[in-house]
This record gives C-alpha cells, structure tokens and sequence, in this order.
C-alpha cells in the first residue's frame, strides 16, 4: 500500500494486525512445542525443540517490540490513530511522530549506557528518529498540498531544448535560464527530458560531442492539470525525478518541478 488509511480506526486496525500476526506465529510455535513434548518422550532436549522455542520467542519479542508508541512503528501508529480521533490528522502525526523521537532518545541513551554499549540500540534508535521525522514532514506535504490543483502551481512558460544540441551548448543554456531540467522536443513531439544531472554524467572534454539525445531520459514521467499536488509530490517521490512534465490533451502545458511544490508549502505555511 501506498500509504494508511485516513480514518483512525482502520488505521489501529491494520497497524495492530502485523504484531498480532507475529504473537500468533508465536503462540502456535510455543502450543506445537507443548504438544509434542507431551507426547514425545525426550523432545524437549532435542535440537528441533530449541529451534521452535527460539522462533517462538523471536516472535513474540518481535510483536512485542512493534507495539512500542514509537512512530513509525506499529505502535506509533495505533497512537497517532487514538490522536487523530480527537485532533485533525496533520497535529496527529506531529504529535505521534514527538513520541516517536522521545522513544529514539530514551533507546540510545540505553545503547550508550550499557556495559558492554549496544550500537543495535543506536541503530534502531537512529532509525525511529529518521522514520519518525520522515514521515511527519512528508504528512505535512501530502495534506497540506491535496486541495491544490496541479494547473496551479505548475510553470506554464515552458521552455524546452532540441535532442540536437550539444552538452557545452546546454550547459551554457542552463546558466542562461536558471532551469536545471528540460523537456526534449522536437517537431512539437516530446522525446524526452534533460537535467543537470545527465549532464554531470559526462566528462567535460566529450561534451561537446556529445548530444542531448544521448544522455536524456526517454521514459518521462507525466502528469494532468487536474490532478492535485500532493499526487504529484507522491509521483515525484516513487519515481525519484525533480520535476514532472504536465500534459493535456496530448500537449505539454506546462512543467512542474518539485521546488513549485516546495514554494507553495512555504506560501501556504505562513
């Protein structure tokens, strides 16, 4: 899934099923262990026995571990679930994400006081932290941003470059119109797009044999006007591109780079 669900109580639903998966798993390894020691005269000294113990044990750690109010954990998000039941989501997660970052404190703070320390715990610590924040700030984006149209805040000057120019002939073009991507046209057909980063690829000396069309991303990634930002920001994300290209009708209208949506969070931040 590409993200949880918005209501609160599917959330603590689906957020609770993976480490009741794992106390299930765990149960029915400790109940099968049981069983058969009661039927089995020396099982429980067999290696088999010490193997199913300890998968039984892992799990029920493992779910136990899970259930830990540390956003973005499962627990974390049965607790940002039980907020956003009395709060709007955005505060929710900002205060779950809070507690999440507490938990990191308090695990790493254990990591370095133990005697021998224990980076495992740093590890996991540093890991909560990134996860927690991570997932504030892209919230914050995904919500603030689900009301505004793409046409919006898309860059309607579109400004493209030939597949038949050169890499020197790019760059100089770059520095003339601040951009650091751009749509491949030719014949009013879009071939693909350009960035700086393509560019970088290439060493100095062969860039000026070097075409457009050698180096561009042929698969480009799109989107409509009438789809809202927060869509585009999670098209932006999943296909790890700094800027989409916005068709209608099978025309490029306009140009939306992940900076517009950064400016139009700022805007409607303050």
């Amino acid at each position: 899934m590409e993200e949880m669900p918005r209501e609160p109580d599917q959330e603590a639903k689906m957020a609770f099923a993976g480490p009741f998966v794992s106390f299930l798993i765990g149960g029915i390894l400790f109940g099968l262990n049981f069983v058969i020691d009661m039927m089995v005269t020396g099982y429980s000294t067999t290696i088999l026995y010490r193997i199913v113990y300890i998968l039984a044990s892992i799990n029920i750690v493992l779910g136990a571990f899970n259930l830990i109010p540390a956003f973005p954990m499962d627990g974390g998000r049965i607790l940002r679930a039980f907020f956003a039941r009395h709060m709007n989501y955005i505060q929710a997660t900002r205060n779950a994400a809070n507690v999440g970052k507490f938990f990191a404190f308090l695990l790493a703070l254990l990591g370095i006081l133990s005697n021998p320390w224990n980076p495992w715990l740093l590890l996991i610590a540093v890991f909560i932290y990134m996860g927690a924040s991570g997932e504030e700030r892209s919230t914050a984006v995904t919500r603030t941003l689900e009301n505004i149209m793409v046409k919006d805040v898309m860059s309607s000057d579109v400004i493209s470059v030939s597949p038949e120019m050169n890499l020197e002939e790019l760059v100089q073009f770059m520095f003339e119109h601040k951009h650091m991507g751009y749509p491949v046209i030719q014949h009013n057909v879009l071939k693909g797009i350009v960035t700086f980063t393509d560019v970088h690829k290439v060493a100095q000396v062969d860039r000026i044999s070097t075409l457009v069309s050698d180096v561009m991303t042929r698969d480009v990634v799109t989107i409509s006007p009438a789809d809202n930002a927060s869509e585009a920001f999670k098209v932006l994300n999943n296909n790890n591109v700094g800027r989409l290209v916005v068709m209608e009708d099978g025309e490029i209208i306009g140009i939306l780079s992940r900076t517009d949506l950064m400016h139009t969070m700022t805007l409607l931040s303050e």
